[in-house]
C-alpha cells in the first residue's frame, strides 16, 4: 500500500481537470508532498516532468491573477533542477506550450512570443525535446488575435510567415492550416486599421488559391 509516483500522478491530473478555483494551489501542494517524501527517503515519489507539466497546465487553465507568471516560475524551477542533475525534470515542448498558453490566456502576447523564441533558439542549439510545433505557433497567433496592441495583426502575420518558412525549409513541422489562417483573419477583423478589410480578404483568397492547388 506504499504510495508511489504512479499513485499520486492521477491526483495531480484530477486537480488539473478540476473547476475548483483553488485547483492550482492544491496541485502545487501535491507536487510539494511528492518532493518532500522523495527527498526524505520516505517514499519513491520523485516528481518527473509529467508531474511538473500537469501543475503548469493547471495554472495555464486558471483565471487567477498571476497564473501565467506562476506557470513560468515552475518552468524555471524545472530548468534549474535539470541543470544540477535531475534528469527527469528536463522541460519539453509540452512544458513550453502550456506556459505559452498561460500567457496567451492572460492577454500577454509579447511574453507568449518570447517563450516561443526561447524554444526555437533551444531547438536550433540541439535541444530536440523543445522542438516547436504547430500548437506552439498557433497559440501565439491566438494570443496576438486577442491582444489590444495596435500592431497585433502585423505581429500575427509574422508568426504565420514564420510557420510557412519553417515548414517549407523542412526545419519544423509547422504547416499552417485553416485554423492558423482563420485566427489571422480574425485578428485583422478585430483591427481598426485602414487596411484591415483588404488584408483579411487577401488572406481568404490566399487560402482559396492554396486549396485549389491541392493543399486541402
Amino acid at each position: 500500500m506504499t504510495p508511489t509516483v504512479r499513485s499520486l500522478s492521477p491526483v495531480l491530473d484530477a486537480w488539473s481537470k478540476s473547476a475548483s478555483p483553488e485547483a492550482p494551489q492544491r496541485a502545487e501542494q501535491i507536487l510539494s508532498r511528492m518532493r518532500q517524501h522523495f527527498e526524505s527517503g520516505e517514499l519513491d515519489t520523485r516528481p518527473n516532468n509529467v508531474s511538473y507539466n500537469t501543475v503548469i497546465n493547471c495554472w495555464a487553465k486558471s483565471r487567477q491573477p498571476g497564473a501565467a507568471e506562476r506557470a513560468e516560475s515552475i518552468l524555471r524551477e524545472m530548468q534549474g533542477r535539470y541543470k544540477v542533475g535531475d534528469e527527469v525534470l528536463k522541460p519539453d515542448v509540452i512544458t513550453y506550450n502550456s506556459v505559452i498558453n498561460a500567457y496567451a490566456k492572460a492577454g500577454k502576447a509579447e511574453k507568449a512570443e518570447a517563450l516561443l523564441d526561447e524554444t526555437y533558439d533551444a531547438f536550433i542549439n540541439g535541444n530536440e525535446s523543445v522542438k516547436p510545433n504547430v500548437r506552439s505557433f498557433s497559440t501565439v497567433l491566438d494570443a496576438w488575435s486577442k491582444s489590444a496592441s495596435p500592431e497585433a495583426p502585423q505581429r500575427a502575420e509574422q508568426i504565420l510567415s514564420r510557420m510557412r518558412q519553417h515548414f517549407e525549409s523542412g526545419e519544423l513541422d509547422t504547416r499552417p492550416n485553416n485554423v492558423s489562417y482563420n485566427i489571422l483573419i480574425n485578428c485583422w477583423a478585430n483591427s481598426r486599421q485602414r487596411e484591415s478589410v483588404a488584408n483579411a480578404e487577401s488572406l481568404l483568397n490566399e487560402m482559396l488559391s492554396l486549396a485549389e492547388a491541392g493543399d486541402k
